[in-house]
């Protein structure tokens, strides 16, 4: 087919590619479409990247001008007519940056639009054009400043004016857009910085180095090391704000008030989704496609099991404390947790697999469910942890044993009592 085209009409069709691998493919077809391709190959690969980054193509550019010239365009306007042509090593940059930026914007997309097949086209170029921006927010600044970060001197933090000059310059929607994503990379750094054994003692201070780093490190620790559920201590991420100035104090976002990612993703944000249970929205919903996510919704194994562990158990540490470990092993995870309380609900897996629960009903059912089940797996629990070697409380004592005959008394009497209703 290719050999029968004139080579302007083969131009054209490689000009309105938009992405590089359909273009190597098609340069491999044959000659001609190689010669053609030959002829003016940084115009060619010029626009099939900017094809394929469509609208966030702006940002792509400042960042991948600066990695090339060290020196930060006044605007994105500027760059994209500076990067017209690209280089053979900007394609490459370019490349290697979509990794992670797209590694990250997944990861953000599967926290807060879980039951969406998938973004839409506009709210990816939003996170993406964000996620460049930081990042070049990082390259440009994050050297100087973690150099003082690190050090013991009591001057000022470096390029203070010019950090703020760089936020300032885009528009309100952009910089609230900016500050949204960042803000969500501070949560994320701040649970893999309490990881235990992997950071420091000090893991505010860590996180706070942490977050001036690139994004290719950040989106390596994330997406391979953090596990939401193996948080040792709270961090208090609202002195996480140094580096850039400006930046929200984080919280979980327990309402839709609380949410900022509405802001990108609009209806499409979880916490309008109604409850499959009670219909309600504003809150977060709950499905086993973002159970092991949930345990950091609660703060640590700790503040979770205080939360919803029976009183007068919680209150014995032989009970609770195994519980405690067993979660931080992930030998008790938060999805195994989630699926034994919710076929005690009355939960089928295809319901489970299908249905969106609210913060509200969730709860209610780990209050009436969690200590049953805890008693179900502990004997389990306790011998595999004896067979590893890694038990780090005794089991349950005499007394415990009465205080667990009591609740199951309490609970038989409490089902009877329904079933007499």
């Amino acid at each position: 087919m290719w050999q029968s085209l004139a080579l302007d009409v083969i131009d054209r069709i490689l000009t309105h590619i938009d992405d590089i691998d359909t273009l190597k493919s098609i340069i491999c077809v044959s000659r001609r479409t190689a010669a053609v391709y030959r002829a003016h190959p940084n115009s060619i690969l010029t626009i099939v990247c900017q094809n394929e980054a469509g609208a966030a193509w702006p940002s792509v550019a400042r960042f991948v001008l600066f990695k090339r010239t060290r020196l930060l365009a006044e605007t994105e306007d500027q760059a994209v007519e500076a990067m017209t042509p690209l280089e053979r090593k900007d394609v490459m940059t370019y490349l290697q940056s979509g990794y992670s930026v797209q590694e990250l914007a997944e990861r953000f997309f599967s926290r807060y639009a879980p039951h969406k097949a998938g973004a839409s086209v506009y709210q990816c170029v939003i996170v993406r054009c964000a996620l460049y921006r930081i990042w070049l927010y990082q390259a440009r600044f994050g050297g100087a400043w973690e150099r003082w970060f690190d050090s013991t001197s009591h001057k000022p933090a470096p390029d203070l004016e010019a950090r703020r000059e760089y936020v300032d310059k885009f528009s309100n929607h952009e910089r609230m857009e900016f500050t949204i994503i960042y803000r969500w990379l501070m949560s994320e750094i701040g649970k893999f910085s309490t990881l235990p054994g992997y950071t420091s003692q000090f893991p505010e201070r860590h996180a706070q180095l942490y977050i001036s780093r690139e994004l290719p490190d950040i989106s390596e620790v994330l997406c391979f090391w953090l596990s939401s559920f193996q948080l040792s201590r709270r961090i208090i991420l609202t002195k996480m704000n140094q580096f850039f100035p400006d930046a929200l104090p984080y919280r979980t976002p327990v309402s839709i008030t609380d949410c900022l990612e509405e802001h990108i993703l609009g209806d499409d944000c979880i916490y309008k989704k109604p409850c499959d249970r009670c219909n309600t929205t504003g809150t977060m919903k709950w499905n086993e496609k973002n159970w092991s996510v949930a345990g950091g919704f609660w703060g640590t194994p700790e503040d979770f099991v205080d939360e919803f562990l029976d009183t007068e158990l919680r209150d014995m540490r032989e009970f609770r404390q195994p519980l405690v470990d067993a979660m931080e092993r992930l030998d008790y995870g938060i999805d195994e947790i989630f699926c034994d309380v919710l076929e005690l609900a009355g939960y089928s897996a295809v319901q489970m697999h299908e249905q969106w629960i609210c913060t509200g009903c969730i709860s209610g059912m780990l209050h009436e469910w969690l200590t049953f089940c805890w008693i179900k797996n502990l004997p389990q629990v306790l011998d595999s942890s004896e067979d590893e070697n890694t038990l780090a409380s005794p089991p349950p004592s005499a007394g415990v044993a009465w205080s667990i005959v009591r609740y199951l008394v309490r609970k038989h009497e409490s089902s009877v009592s329904s079933n007499q209703l």
